[in-house]
C-alpha cells in the first residue's frame, strides 16, 4: 500500500482514537478533581492495573497481535466461512480459560496487591483489595472487545474499533460523578468494568454487519488455533516483559511517595494522547498490511509499508514532541490542576510529562516494529531485546528514582524505547529488512527547528495561555508546507488532504 493509503486509513482511525483520548483526558480531569493525587486513587489504580495488565498482554497484546495474521490468511486463502469458523473456535476456548482465570484472579488478590505495590499502607492494602474484586472481570469483556476489534480492522474498518474505548471513559465519568457522594472511589472501579462491557457491545454490532454469527464450535487441534499458539506464547511471553517494565515503575513510584503512582499516571494519559493517535493508528493499520505483504511473498513491499508508517510517523511525533515539553506546565494546569490537585502534583506531574516527551519518537518506531516482527511471525526476536531492555529500565528507574523523584520513572523509560528501537532496527535487518531512516530525519530537522522555534516565541512572548498553544498547534501548517518544499512527501499529503476537507465543506 502507498503512503496516501496508509495516511488516509491512520487518519480515519486517528480521528476515532482522538475522539475516545479526549474523553479519556475528560476522565482523568474528572479524577484528578475528585481525588487528586492520593493514597485513595492509587490504590483503584492498582486494583485497575491487574485486570489492566492481562488486558494489555493477552487481549490487545498477544491475543491480538497472534489472531489477526492467522485470520487475514484464512481470510485470504480460505475464504469469510472459514475466516468466520476461526473466529468462533476462539470465542468458545476463552470462554472456558476465563472460567478459570477469573476465579483464580480472586484467590490471588492478596499476594498480586503486595506485589504490585508494596509501600501501601494496611488501609491502602485493604481498599486496594476491595477494589480490585469489582474491576476483575473487565479482563473478560476487554478480551472479546480486542478480538472483535482485529476482525473489524481485517475487513478495513478502524474507525468504530478506535472510538470503542470512548463507550469506556464515558462509563467511569458517569458512574463517578453519579455516585462519589454514596461510593466514593468504588464508582470508579463499578465505571471501569461496566465500560469494559459498552465498549465490546459497540463493536459487536458492527462485527453482525459483516455477516458474523456466532456458533458453538469447539476444536483444540484446529490448525489456526494452533498457528495463533505457537504465536502467542512468545508473544505473551515478550509482553510479559515489557509489563515488567510498567510493573517497575509502579513498585517503585510507591516506594518513593504517597501520591507517586498518580503522579505518574496522570503524565502517562497525556503522554498516551499522541502515542495513541499516531503511534497505535499507524501501527495497527500496518500490521493487516504488512501481514498481506509477507503472505503474498513481496518482500519489497513489505520494506515500503514498513518506512512508509515510519516515516509519516516520525513527520507528525517530532513536532508534537517539541510541543508537549514546551507546554506541559500548561497542559497539565489546563486538564488537572483543580479541586484535590495540589501544587506539589502539579509540579511532579509537569517534570514526569517532559521527561516522557524525550522518547515519544523512539515508543513510535518500537510500536511500528513490533508489529513487522508479527507480520513475520517471528515473536522470539522482540521478546529477547525486550528482556534486556527491561533490566535496563529497572537499573535506571533505580538511578533516575532516585535523583529526580517520580519524573525519572519517566526519564529511564524514554531511554529505554530509545535502545529498544535500535536494538530492533538492527534485528530487522537480519530478515533482509532495512530502515533507511537517517536521511529522512537529517532533512526533518530543519523544518523541525522552524516549528521549535515558532513554538518558543509563542510560549515566551504570548501572555495568554490558550493564544500561545494556539500559535504554536498553527505553525504545524507551515512546518508541514516546509516539509514539502524540501521533498518530504508526508508533508505535501498531509496538506493535500487538509485542503480536500476544507473543499468538502465549503
Amino acid at each position: 500500500m502507498d503512503k496516501k493509503g496508509i495516511f488516509s486509513n491512520a487518519v480515519i482511525m486517528m480521528m476515532g482514537i482522538m475522539i475516545s483520548r479526549l474523553f479519556g483526558l475528560l476522565r482523568e480531569s474528572v479524577m484528578a478533581f475528585l481525588f487528586g493525587a492520593t493514597p485513595a486513587y492509587d490504590a483503584f489504580l492498582i486494583a485497575f492495573l491487574i485486570p489492566n495488565l492481562l488486558r494489555q498482554l493477552l487481549a490487545e497484546g498477544a491475543l491480538s497481535s497472534s489472531f489477526v495474521p492467522v485470520f487475514n490468511e484464512y481470510l485470504l486463502k480460505e475464504g469469510r466461512e472459514s475466516a468466520w469458523k476461526l473466529l468462533n473456535n476462539l470465542l468458545n476456548i476463552l470462554f472456558i480459560i476465563f472460567a478459570f482465570l477469573i476465579p483464580l484472579g480472586y484467590l490471588l488478590l492478596p499476594y498480586l496487591v503486595k506485589i504490585l505495590a508494596p509501600g501501601f499502607s494496611p488501609d491502602t492494602y485493604n481498599l486496594c483489595i476491595s477494589l480490585a474484586k469489582i474491576t476483575i472481570p473487565f479482563i473478560f469483556f476487554i478480551s472479546l472487545a480486542a478480538l472483535t476489534m482485529g476482525v473489524l480492522n481485517s475487513h478495513g474498518n478502524f474507525f468504530i474499533p478506535s472510538v470503542a474505548s470512548t463507550f469506556f471513559n464515558i462509563s467511569i465519568i458517569v458512574i463517578s460523578l453519579l455516585f462519589y457522594k454514596s461510593f466514593g472511589i468504588y464508582s470508579v472501579a463499578l465505571g471501569s468494568t461496566f465500560g469494559g462491557f459498552l465498549q465490546w457491545i459497540f463493536q459487536l454490532f458492527w462485527l453482525k454487519s459483516l455477516g458474523w454469527k456466532f456458533k458453538f464450535f469447539l476444536d483444540f487441534n484446529h490448525e489456526g488455533i494452533r498457528k495463533i499458539g505457537l504465536m502467542i506464547l512468545p508473544l505473551t511471553f515478550g509482553l510479559a516483559i515489557n509489563q515488567i517494565q510498567n510493573l517497575a515503575d509502579k513498585i517503585i513510584a510507591s516506594l518513593l511517595t504517597p501520591g507517586g503512582i498518580s503522579v505518574i499516571n496522570y503524565a502517562f494519559r497525556l503522554y498516551q494522547l499522541p502515542l495513541g493517535l499516531f503511534a497505535v493508528s499507524f501501527s495497527t493499520v500496518a500490521l493487516p498490511i504488512l501481514s498481506r505483504d509477507i503472505f503474498k511473498d513481496s518482500l519489497e513491499d513489505f520494506k515500503d509499508t514498513l518506512v512508509s508508517a515510519m516515516r509519516i510517523a516520525l513527520f507528525i511525533v517530532i513536532p508534537a514532541s517539541i510541543f508537549i515539553f514546551l507546554y506541559s506546565p500548561m497542559l497539565i494546569s489546563i486538564v488537572f490542576y483543580r479541586g484535590a490537585f495540589s501544587e506539589w502534583a502539579f509540579e511532579k506531574t509537569y517534570a514526569t510529562l517532559r521527561f516522557y516527551s524525550l522518547g515519544l519518537a523512539f515508543s513510535a518506531l518500537v510500536h511500528i516494529s513490533m508489529r513487522a516482527f508479527y507480520a513475520i511471525k517471528d515473536t522470539k526476536t522482540p521478546t529477547y531485546i525486550s528482556f534486556w531492555v527491561v533490566i535496563l529500565n529497572v537499573f535506571l528507574n533505580l538511578i533516575f528514582g532516585k535523583v529526580f523523584g517520580p519524573p525519572g520513572l519517566a526519564l529511564a523509560t524514554s531511554c529505554s524505547f530509545g535502545v529498544n528501537f535500535f536494538l530492533l532496527k538492527r534485528s530487522l535487518a537480519k530478515h533482509s529488512v532495512t530502515l533507511s531512516l537517517y536521511n529522512y530525519l537529517l532533512k526533518l530537522s530543519l523544518p523541525s527547528s522552524f516549528f521549535l522555534i515558532c513554538s518558543w516565541f509563542a510560549l515566551t512572548f504570548i501572555p495568554n495561555s490558550w493564544g500561545s498553544m494556539m500559535v504554536s498547534l498553527v505553525s504545524f501548517f507551515p512546518y508541514a508546507w516546509l516539509c514539502g518544499k524540501i521533498g518530504i512527501e508526508e508533508g505535501n499529503i498531509l496538506l493535500y488532504r487538509f485542503a480536500r476537507i476544507i473543499d468538502k465543506y465549503r
